[in-house]
């Protein structure tokens, strides 16, 4: 029994020296690894970004070696060179009362297309034009007939000075319309073709009759440059056109169609007893009712040759692209006109030549005429036939 427990005892006894050996061991390698005033090391925590003060000297450095971005400028609304809308309504504040008539160079398009307006008002001089985006103002005043009015030395001087000022220096330094303004071909009759200018006629003759009503074209009367045979080849185009696309539109009666041609349209009032004519470019307006034949009521007071008939040319403003345009400047050095520059001057200053020659550029019908009645007709076996089915042509409607 003794022997026994002897055995165990010194079994437990060696079990405890050798654990203890091995922690003595691992103390002893850690020692040696660290060093003998060393701890294991830690991991490090991320570095963080040293703060950089900045000098008024560094701040220039880093400016001068920076690519200068510069913002962009911004545009005010009312300066809008490339409108056309914009450009007819500058138009359109230029009144008679307010702004007398001048040269071409001061005319009403020339001061439009430079940004300058011509607002009246109680508070308004006559005379007066207006920036619509710097505001500023300029006098316009035209010479005294004492001193032979615009046609005389000093008118002439006068129409260069304001037409100077007119396009720089009457503006702000930073007003964008000193630096760029309006394309005079902003202000001109626009042709795209021949079948964009039929659907134009037509269209414009089609508002204008529902606007009138119908009856009002019908019974206008009419003054026109056109000749019998000119007039029948531009309704003849226009039934050509919209037969060969298929149209399922109705022929505006000639009296429509006319006034299409030279830039008239009806214009939208709150009468419908007065209507009104009005030109797409030069804004002009004219009552329809002076023009149309008198009642039956009347007929014992007036007769029809009293009333007026419309003339679609002089009733345009003079500087109407339909009827004339804004002159290039003269100068000494410019070459002698030859004949194909003096057409070319002449259907850009009649822009109702230019929509002529457009429709009716096409041979002409030697067959086509104006039957006395009104009708169109076609001769046949040397006799003329009337054709229902064509729009009549009133004589006594056109002067």
């Amino acid at each position: 029994m003794e022997s026994g427990s002897a055995m165990e005892g010194s079994a437990s006894f060696e079990h405890l020296t050798k654990r203890k050996l091995q922690d003595a061991l691992s103390s002893l390698d850690q020692a040696t690894q660290y060093g003998p005033h060393q701890s294991p090391k830690k991991p490090r925590a991320p570095r963080r970004e040293r703060e950089t003060v900045s000098t008024p000297a560094l701040v220039q450095l880093l400016a001068a070696s920076r690519p200068l971005v510069r913002p962009a400028p911004v545009v005010p609304a009312s300066y809008d060179p490339t409108s056309l809308p914009a450009l007819l309504a500058r138009i359109a504040s230029f009144r008679l009362s307010s702004y007398s008539p001048k040269p071409a160079a001061l005319a009403p398009p020339a001061c439009a297309l430079l940004g300058w307006t011509n607002e009246s008002g109680p508070n308004r001089e006559r005379e007066r034009v207006e920036c619509v985006t710097c505001h500023r103002g300029l006098l316009v005043t035209p010479p005294t007939q004492k001193d032979g009015g615009w046609a005389g030395q000093l008118g002439k001087r006068l129409e260069a000075e304001y037409a100077a000022q007119l396009s720089k220096d009457a503006h702000e330094d930073a007003c964008p319309w000193r630096m760029r303004a309006c394309a005079r071909a902003l202000y001109r009759c626009k042709i795209e073709g021949r079948g964009k200018l039929v659907e134009e006629l037509v269209q414009a003759a089609s508002e204008a009759q529902r606007k009138t009503g119908g009856a009002a074209l019908a019974d206008i009367r009419l003054k026109h440059p056109l000749g019998d045979d000119e007039l029948a080849n531009v309704v003849e185009a226009v039934q050509d056109y919209l037969k060969a696309k298929g149209a399922a539109v109705e022929v505006p009666p000639p009296p429509a169609l006319v006034l299409a041609l030279f830039g008239w349209t009806a214009a939208a009032t709150s009468s419908a007893t007065s209507p009104v004519l009005t030109c797409t470019l030069c804004t002009r307006e004219v009552l329809i009712t002076s023009h149309l034949p008198p009642s039956p009521s009347t007929s014992t007071i007036t007769t029809p040759s009293t009333s007026a008939a419309f003339d679609v040319v002089s009733q345009h403003q003079h500087f109407c692209p339909f009827v004339d345009s804004l002159p290039a400047p003269s100068t000494s050095s410019s070459p002698a006109p030859t004949p194909a520059s003096s057409s070319q001057a002449l259907r850009k200053r009649n822009g109702w030549q230019a929509r002529l020659d457009t429709l009716t550029k096409r041979p002409r019908r030697a067959s086509s005429v104006v039957a006395p009645g009104g009708q169109f007709s076609w001769p046949s076996d040397g006799r003329a036939s009337a054709d229902p089915n064509k729009p009549a042509v009133s004589s006594d409607l056109f002067c």
